[in-house]
This record gives structure tokens, C-alpha cells and sequence, in this order.
């Protein structure tokens, strides 16, 4: 594997500007913060954030209103691809306070046992954060949990003694073991003696009392035969041994008895100071979370508050509320931590009246903080809490916030403030969309953050009316980029579609759905507008753009099988391909080529066949009818070049020893149908990319700026040849990977707008413009892709170089068609389209060569090389006026065996030739209104 540069510049969004019930703009997920007074050892203090697939951010100015963060972690090019997967999802940090230059991040999921985001890794930092390097955490355990809880003894000046929970014991059965370091994380030995088997550690802390170091393990059994081991231990001798603690009485909010089996989570809580000098003891408190089977309906919960009274752990939840279904629900987020000054603050899943709440140690009583007051508040699920200089930070779903506290030191709400400015990208993108014509209009989806939509480079977020904020796919509609299509986690309202670009969205489901899965698999037709299908446990189709659906297959898998992934098959010369792809997450794929409908219409394809993982991704090269190419998640790249009938594994290093890489989506770009189509693969680590050569892929990582985390939206243009990547934790970034023309281009200016015509491998004639000293806006295919009884021509396409030439606001751009050898034009006024159809320049002469073009006052002219004869012939009209109905001969029997260029000056017309018996450059003239001159004159060489 090695690297194929290219330059990615970061799109966004950063942050999303109007998402609802949060003040301020939003970013991605936060897991953890921390803080160091001296991060650079010139005594310059630094925040450092963890995010969910965004590494580890620091800001050296965060007390400011709008403070500037930089990523620290977003490349690894010295760790392998493999090894290099989940190195940015950060979901623990801890500063040493002996070395506050000292920095350790804890990579995995803090709140998941399992899944793609679950390995955990170790990172350490002597510097500030500025050079990385990988500890040998948990190097046996594959997979392993990640890390929950990282924290460096107060008590060792060395600051060599590091603790952290997570990974796992496979001797012990225990999940987020605890484990200890005392060669500042180089080497890790499991610090459990005494705690049960079978468990996971849901909580760590520590606290110093009389100054020792007190170590706090929270505990849930997972055997269900010892419920006395979900409860809060203690270790009274740096991890050496461990004893349970007591809950009395171990009762829930509204004063019943609960029983130990009824636990979900113990998260103990206490102030470990920073201040290594600090001798003394702090208040310890515990947080114990449950799955309320009396609520309805059943939620995961907080079922009390307990405070360490002596050894035993005493309720302490005066003020939160305490009424039958009166929640404060903790299942997709929980944080609580005590301030310097003894003071609690918590936060769960916020509905702007229970998610959030405080506890000042003056007071003893819970108030909530959800709302500030100037109506302020942060977006919802809340996993990390910091201190500093008085102010409160929060991390949440939607970034980072601040809260300032009453300055009067009442308890109740302050302010909430967004620290989320445009230099943290770190949206949780699930899915990307391009506009079909406009390369900077662009919409993604978002884990946690729902849809956004990119215009004149300012990115806001859209409201689509389904049950959740969870979006994954998101596509413009190709034909027609007014209507924007998205799909969610909803089991009802998954599909929706927007009428105008992606501001507003209206459900569009498919009725009485079954067995949706989530982010479900959607393809457009490769030619019919509006016909679309999509893929649940069975495929529905639409000729409606969603407005009715029918379904066209029964359910194809086993009971309870979920689609992973449709496609269409390529339309062929009668533009109506009725093959539709349908693979399943058992590992199935089935083709129909008829349109479908009974199960005898899908077939499967390859029945047996081991794929290697589901198939994610499906797709057709735009040039051919029967390439097809198909990607696994676990890396497998299958190839069918009959259609889809049969398929064979290409031999790729994205599986297998070389590799390993998750993959998300598959792309190509096709420029010709004579030659193999390039693939991109979104990886876990990366966009990857390669052309097949004999059966094998070799694939190439996509670096130049491209964070090393996971992408799980791609797009690639096949016209304006930008590729976009939406990153899962790093937002979007694109690229692009150049026009490819084997033919001259034609310029032309406007004012202060320069226009250039290109024609793409595939004969497409394509324009890009610019203002004077800006940058190039990108290509956009010239309109006239349509046919009329006007313009009735086979192609639109060309063989030749165009020509272009301006009148006050008009750019007309001629063209030779490509089938018929005809001269077509298509106009523009400066800031408009193209015309919607090529029109033919009057009398069907047929051209071979580039035509040239020029311009005098209202009066355009235009030369061609005569096909056969090699004659160059003139055609002309005024502004708005018909050509003339017969193309006229330039005088002087001249014959050119290429194209002719042709200019003007004042109100004379020049044109030169290539002669074609001798090869020499002539010249003839013409005054405005008069006959060019009766001879071909050669341009000379000067010589006198």
C-alpha cells in the first residue's frame, strides 16, 4: 500500500448554524476534556477535546468568546492502516499534573463493549500535544473494548504511575479492566486483585484522602449470579486490592427499595485535584443508572444519587425529580464531575427541563441548568465535563460548551455559549450528496445533527420531519438538482425528499414498511427521472420521486434479513434497463433483470458464494453496460463484466494480511468506456483508490490532508471531477482530480470574466469561468443533453476542439458533433445557463476539424474545414438573427487538412490555415461586408 497524492481542502460544515434547541453553531460528538496550565512550558494554559472520529483538538485561547481549535491527531503516516483504525475516535484524556506538557488520550468507544468503534489504543504526548506517539496498551486483546477513564497519581512527583480503565480479560471475563502503568504508559499489568469475575468497570475515580491515593471502581455484574458486585469498590492501595462498598439504603429517586441486580451502571465521582501539592480529602459521590422497567415506555435512567458518607454511600438526590415517570434519561449520554469547589454537575439526554442539572456544595440541592437565562442551551447526550477559572466546559453531541455560572454564586441557570467556531469540523457525517451541476452546492447527513445543506460556501442545517437527528444517506437527484433525498434510523418516516434543494423536507416513506433498516440503501435509475428504489427486508420502487410507491420483490433473504445495498444496472441503447441489484447483510445478492415482482424474478447471484463480508456498495460504469463492480465491508472488491450475471473477486490489499480496512462505500470515475474505470474505496482509514490491472487492485491511500478516520459518505462527479468524502468525527473535505481532455481548448472573455470550453475523454463539451485574478468556479457540462424537434441531433458530443466567442453579455460556444460532423451552437448571457439545446448553424454541411470563431460588433462568424474537400468555409448572423442559409467559400481555392483559427481587429477579419499540400501557415483578409482576398497569402518569416 502506498500513498497517491492529491490536496484535500476541508468543506465543512463547521459549525451547523440553526440547529434546533441549541443555541449557537454545532459540531460533533465530544467525548472527554481536559486542561493543562502550561501545555508549552511558558506557562500558556490549553483545552484539549476528544472526539468521536476526530481525534484530539487543543486551544490555546479557549477562554474567549470565540476560541480557534487545531487538530492534533488527524494523521498517522508511520502506523499501519490496520493498526491505524479508531486512533481518532478519543474518548478519554488526562493531563499530568507533575508535567502538565504530559498528555495521554485514550482511543474506543468509552461507552461501547463492542462494534466498529471499540478497539481502544493509548496515545501519549510529551510536548503539548503537538507529536503523537502509540503506548502498548492492550496489544493481545483483539478486539479489545476502548478506553474509559485515564488518570495520572497526584501522589508520584515522577508522574510515571498512570491508571485507565478499559479493554478486556479474557481471564477474568471483565470488560474496561482497570489497569496500571509505572513507566508513564509504556508497559500496563491488569490492577484488579479482588474484584470479581465477569463484570465490566462502568466507572473510575480517585480521590486523596489523608494523603493517599483512594481508587473508586464502579461495577455491574454481568454473570447474573452475584448482583452484591454491582456496587462501588474501593482500593486503598493503588489498585493492589479491592473491597465492595455499601449503598444505604440502595434506593431510586422516589424512595423504593431496589436490589443490586437491578443495576445498569455505577459511575463514583470525585475531586481529584490537580494541584499534585493538595493534601486532604474531597467529597466522593456515585452515580448509579438502571433500565426503569416502571417508566413508560421503559428508558434507561437515573435511578439515584449517593454521597460517600464514612464507607457507606448515603442517597444525596434532594431536588431532582422524584415522580413516577419523571425521567432523567442517560441512555445515549451521561457525564457528572465536581468543580474545584465541591460543586456537581450533571448531564444526560436533555429535553430542556431534565438533562441537565447542578449542585453547589453550599447548597446540597439539585437545580436544573437546561435553559440559561437569556434562553441559551446546548444541544442534547452529554459526555464530559472541565473546569477552569470558574467557568463550567461541557461535551456534548453538538461540540463543545461553555457555562457560566450565576455571578452572584446562586445556584441555577447562568449562560450557555457555543464554542463550536468554523476551525472544529468535526460533524459525524454518515452520508454525502454533489449537486449535478453545481460543484459548491453540496448536503450531507449526520449522525446526531441531521441534514445540512453547503451554498455560497455557508453550510445551514434543515429540519426533516422524522423521529430522530440520525441521517445517513443523502443524495441530489441527478436530473434534476431541486429535489434532495435523505434516509434515517426511523422504522416509519425513513425516507423523506426535498422539493427545493434541501431547505425543506417532507416524508416520503414508503407506506406500512417492514423491517427497516437503518440508513436504508436507495439508487437512482440510470436513465428514467424520478425512478428510484429502495431497499428494507424487500425492494419498493417509485416512477414518482416517492410520491407512490410499489414493491417489486417479496422479502429475498431469511427471516428478519435486512437489504445492505440496491443499484440499478446500466440502461443500454434503448435507455430502459430493467436490472435492479439487491444484496443482503446475510451475505446474498440477487439480480432481477425484468423490473421484478415475484421471487422467481430474482435470482441469486452466485449462489454459495463465500463475498467476504456484505456487500455496501454497488456500482456501474456510466461507459459500459456490463461493468459492474461490488464492495464487502470487510474489503472484498467483486467484478462482473457480463452484467451482474457473474461475478469474480478481484485479488485487493484492502483485505486480508495487507489490509483489514473496513469500507463503507465504493465510487468510480469512467472517462472512456475503452479503458477500466478508476475505484475509490471509504475506508476506516481513509479514501482509497486503484485501476484494475489483470484481476488485481492495488490500492493507494488518498492522502494530501485527509484525516486517518472513518468515511462513510463518498461521491465522486463525473463531470466537474471533484471527489467529496464525508468523514464520520472530520466533517467534509473534497478534492479534485483533474480534467482529462485529449483536444485544444476554446476561450473567450466577457467583461472581467474569463470562460474556457474543454471536451471531456468522453466527447462532453464542458466550460469553466473565472473572474479576473479569482479561481477557476469549476466544470459544468454545456446544456443540450435534451432533444428537440429544433435540435433533433443523434449526439450533443465532439470530437474536436470548440470555439468561443463573445457579444456584450452573450458567450456562444460552437461545437463539431462528434456523430454527424454537423455545427452546432449553444449560447449563454453572462450569469445564465446555456440554452437547454445545440442548434444547428444553417444548411447541413458537414465539418472534420475544430470550427474557429470570432466576433465584430453584433455580428458573429464562424469557419470550418469542409468534410472530403478540406475547403474552409464561412457561415455568419447578426445579434439575434438567423446564419445565413448556405455556408460560403472562402476565396482563394485554400485547403487545410486541420482546423482553422480565426480573429479580428477593429473591422477586419483574419483567418489562417494549415496549408494541406505544402504544410505552410497562410493568411486571407476580409474589410466587414467585402469579399476576402483571391489568394491564400503564406505568413512570411520577416526576412524582408
Amino acid at each position: 500500500m502506498a500513498n497517491q497524492l492529491v490536496t484535500w481542502i476541508p468543506l465543512g460544515p463547521a459549525p451547523i448554524q440553526s440547529f434546533p434547541g441549541a443555541t449557537g453553531g454545532v459540531s460533533g460528538r465530544v467525548w472527554c476534556i481536559a486542561a493543562s496550565p502550561n501545555y508549552d512550558g511558558a506557562n500558556h494554559p490549553a483545552m484539549y477535546i476528544g472526539t468521536n472520529g476526530g481525534g484530539v483538538w487543543r486551544s490555546t485561547d479557549f477562554a474567549a468568546a470565540s476560541p480557534t481549535w487545531t487538530p492534533l491527531t488527524d494523521r498517522w503516516p508511520n502506523v499501519s492502516p490496520q493498526h491505524g483504525q479508531n486512533l481518532l475516535n478519543v474518548g478519554a484524556l488526562a493531563v499530568d499534573p507533575w508535567n502538565p506538557r504530559t498528555i495521554y488520550a485514550g482511543t474506543g468507544d468509552p461507552q461501547s463493549l463492542a462494534g466498529e468503534y471499540a478497539r481502544g489504543y493509548m496515545l501519549k504526548s510529551a510536548n503539548g500535544g503537538d507529536t503523537w506517539g502509540l503506548l502498548d496498551f492492550a496489544p493481545h486483546e483483539e478486539p479489545a473494548p476502548g478506553i474509559g477513564q485515564i488518570f495520572v497519581d497526584p501522589t508520584d512527583p515522577t508522574g510515571n504511575t498512570v491508571y485507565a480503565s478499559g479493554g478486556f480479560d479474557a481471564a477474568t471475563k471483565t470488560e474496561f479492566v482497570i489497569r496500571k502503568s509505572t513507566d508513564g504508559g509504556n508497559g500496563w499489568l491488569i490492577s484488579q486483585n479482588g474484584l470479581p469475575a465477569d463484570t465490566t468497570i462502568t466507572g473510575f475515580d480517585s480521590s486523596i484522602r489523608d494523603g493517599r491515593l483512594v481508587l473508586y471502581a464502579g461495577v455491574k455484574d454481568n454473570s447474573g449470579t452475584n448482583p452484591d458486585a454491582s456496587t462501588v469498590w474501593k482500593s486503598d492501595d493503588k489498585g493492589a486490592s479491592w473491597a465492595p462498598m455499601t449503598f444505604a439504603p440502595l434506593i431510586d429517586r422516589l424512595g423504593r427499595r431496589r436490589s443490586q441486580s437491578e443495576i445498569g451502571w455505577v459511575a463514583p465521582v470525585t475531586n481529584a485535584p490537580q494541584n499534585p501539592t493538595f493534601i486532604g480529602g474531597r467529597p466522593a459521590f456515585a452515580a448509579v443508572g438502571w433500565f426503569d422497567p416502571t417508566h413508560d415506555p421503559p428508558v434507561w435512567d437515573i435511578l439515584n444519587i449517593f454521597e460517600l458518607v464514612g464507607d457507606t454511600w448515603e442517597p444525596a438526590a434532594r431536588g431532582l425529580p422524584n415522580t413516577r415517570n419523571s425521567m432523567i434519561q442517560v441512555d445515549s449520554g451521561f457525564a457528572m464531575a465536581m468543580s474545584p469547589g465541591n460543586d456537581l454537575y450533571m448531564g444526560g439526554v436533555t429535553n430542556h427541563s431534565l438533562g441537565l442539572w447542578q449542585r453547589l456544595f453550599a447548597t446540597g440541592t439539585w437545580v436544573s441548568i437546561d435553559n440559561g437565562v437569556d434562553g441559551s442551551r446546548p444541544h442534547t447526550d452529554h459526555h464530559a465535563w472541565c473546569f477552569v477559572a470558574g467557568d463550567v466546559y461541557n461535551g456534548n453531541d453538538g461540540g463543545i460548551n461553555r457555562f457560566q455560572p450565576r455571578p452572584d454564586g446562586t445556584p441555577g441557570p447562568g449562560i450557555w455559549q457555543s464554542l463550536n467556531t468554523p476551525s472544529l469540523q468535526t460533524i459525524l457525517v454518515n452520508g454525502v450528496g454533489m449537486h449535478p451541476t453545481y460543484p459548491n452546492v453540496l448536503a450531507e447527513g449526520s449522525q446526531d445533527n441531521g441534514v445540512a445543506v453547503r451554498e455560497r460556501n455557508s453550510w445551514t442545517h434543515v429540519s426533516i420531519p422524522t423521529e430522530s437527528d440520525d441521517k445517513g444517506p443523502v443524495r441530489f437527484d441527478p436530473y434534476d438538482g431541486r429535489y434532495v433525498y435523505s434516509t434515517g434510523n426511523s422504522d416509519v418516516k425513513f425516507f423523506s425528499r426535498s422539493d427545493d434543494g434541501g431547505h425543506t423536507w417532507v416524508d416520503k416513506s414508503v407506506p406500512n414498511p417492514q423491517n427497516v433498516p437503518d440508513y436504508a440503501s436507495f439508487a437512482f435509475h440510470t436513465f428514467d427521472s424520478g425512478r428510484i428504489c429502495v431497499g428494507l427486508d424487500r425492494v419498493h420502487e417509485t416512477v414518482t420521486r416517492g410520491d407512490q410507491w410499489r414493491t417489486i420483490s417479496p422479502p429475498l433473504g431469511q427471516p428478519g434479513d435486512q437489504i445492505s445495498a440496491v443499484a440499478y444496472g446500466r440502461a443500454g441503447s434503448d435507455m430502459s434497463s430493467q436490472t435492479i441489484f439487491a444484496a443482503y447483510k446475510n451475505g446474498r445478492l440477487f439480480r432481477t433483470t425484468n423490473g421484478g415482482g415475484l421471487a422467481g424474478n430474482w435470482p441469486e447471484v452466485n449462489p454459495g458464494t463465500d463475498w467476504h463480508g456484505t456487500i455496501v456498495s454497488i456500482v456501474t460504469d456510466p461507459h459500459s453496460q456490463t461493468r459492474v463492480y461490488a464492495a464487502t465491508d470487510q474489503g472484498a472488491i467483486w467484478r462482473s463484466g457480463d452484467g451482474g450475471a457473474t461475478w469474480s473477486e478481484l485479488q485487493s490489499n484492502l483485505a486480508g494480511d495487507g489490509g483489514g480496512l473496513r469500507v463503507y462505500a465504493m465510487e468510480l470515475r469512467s472517462d472512456t468506456g475503452d479503458r477500466e474505470p478508476t475505484l475509490f474505496a471509504a475506508t476506516s482509514v481513509g479514501v482509497w483508490t486503484s485501476t484494475e490491472r489483470n484481476g488485481k487492485l492495488d490500492w493507494q491511500q488518498m492522502a494530501g490532508g485527509l484525516p486517518d478516520t472513518d468515511v462513510k459518505g463518498l461521491q465522486f462527479h463525473q463531470t466537474n471531477k471533484n471527489i467529496v468524502a464525508g468523514l464520520y468525527g472530520r466533517g467534509l473535505f473534497g478534492a479534485y482530480l483533474h480534467l482529462k481532455t485529449g483536444l485544444g481548448p476554446g476561450s473567450v472573455a466577457v467583461r472581467d470574466r474569463i470562460f474556457t470550453f474543454a471536451v471531456d475523454l468522453d466527447e462532453r463539451v464542458l466550460v469553466n469561468q473565472a473572474k479576473l485574478d479569482d479561481a477557476f468556479s469549476g466544470w459544468f457540462e454545456v446544456q443540450g443533453n435534451e432533444l428537440s424537434a429544433i435540435a433533433a441531433f443523434p449526439s450533443q458530443k465532439t470530437n474536436a476542439a470548440p470555439a468561443a466567442v463573445a457579444v456584450g453579455d452573450r458567450v456562444f460556444v460552437f461545437i463539431k458533433d462528434a456523430l454527424t460532423g454537423l455545427v452546432l451552437v449553444n449560447m449563454a448571457v453572462l450569469g445564465g445557463l446555456f440554452d437547454d439545446y445545440w442548434y444547428e448553424v444553417q444548411n447541413s454541411v458537414q465539418a472534420d476539424a475544430a470550427p474557429s470563431a470570432l466576433a465584430i460588433a453584433n455580428r458573429l462568424f464562424v469557419f470550418i474545414r469542409e468534410a472530403g474537400t478540406g475547403r474552409i468555409l464561412l457561415n455568419q448572423a447578426a445579434l439575434d438573427g438567423p446564419f445565413m442559409p448556405q455556408w460560403v467559400e472562402v476565396q482563394g481555392n485554400g485547403r487545410t487538412d486541420a482546423a482553422p483559427s480565426a480573429l479580428a481587429i477593429a473591422n477586419r477579419l483574419f483567418v489562417f490555415i494549415k496549408d494541406a499540400d505544402t504544410g505552410y501557415v497562410l493568411l486571407n483578409q476580409a474589410v466587414l461586408d467585402s469579399a476576402f482576398l483571391p489568394q491564400w497569402l503564406e505568413v512570411g518569416g520577416g526576412l524582408g
